[in-house]
C-alpha cells in the first residue's frame, strides 16, 4: 500500500509541476510576445510581419516596438478598468435606489394598512 501511495504522490506531484511550468511559460511568453506583436503590427505600420529594422547605428527597433505594445496594452487596460469602475458604480447606484424604493414602498404600505385599521 505504501508503494501505491508513493506512486500516486509522484503522479500528482508531476501533474502539479507540469501545470505550474506550463502556466509560467504561457505567462512569460505572453508578457514578451503580445506587446511586441502589438507594437510591431499597430505602431510600425509595415507590411512585413518580422522585419527587424536596423538604423544607421546598427540598433534594432525591437525594443521600441515592444514598448509601443506595452503602451497600447496599458491604454486598453486603463479603458477597461475605467469601464469596470463605471459599471460597478452604476450597478451600486441601481441597487441602492432599488433598496430605497423597497423601503419607501414598505413604509407606504404599512402607513396605508395602519390608516385602514383606524378607519375600519
Amino acid at each position: 500500500m505504501n508503494k501505491e501511495v508513493e506512486l500516486l504522490a509522484r503522479k500528482y506531484f508531476w501533474q502539479q509541476k507540469i501545470k505550474e511550468v506550463s502556466l509560467f511559460l504561457i505567462i512569460t511568453l505572453s508578457i514578451i510576445l503580445i506587446p511586441y506583436l502589438l507594437g510591431h503590427n499597430i505602431g510600425d505600420n509595415k507590411d512585413e510581419m518580422c522585419s527587424f529594422e536596423v538604423d544607421a547605428d546598427g540598433e534594432c527597433h525591437i525594443i521600441m516596438q515592444w514598448f509601443e505594445g506595452i503602451i497600447y496594452l496599458i491604454f486598453i487596460g486603463l479603458v477597461l478598468l475605467a469601464g469596470a469602475v463605471i459599471l460597478v458604480i452604476f450597478l451600486e447606484w441601481i441597487d441602492d435606489n432599488w433598496i430605497k424604493a423597497k423601503k419607501k414602498a414598505y413604509k407606504e404600505y404599512r402607513k396605508t394598512k395602519s390608516k385602514e385599521k383606524k378607519d375600519g
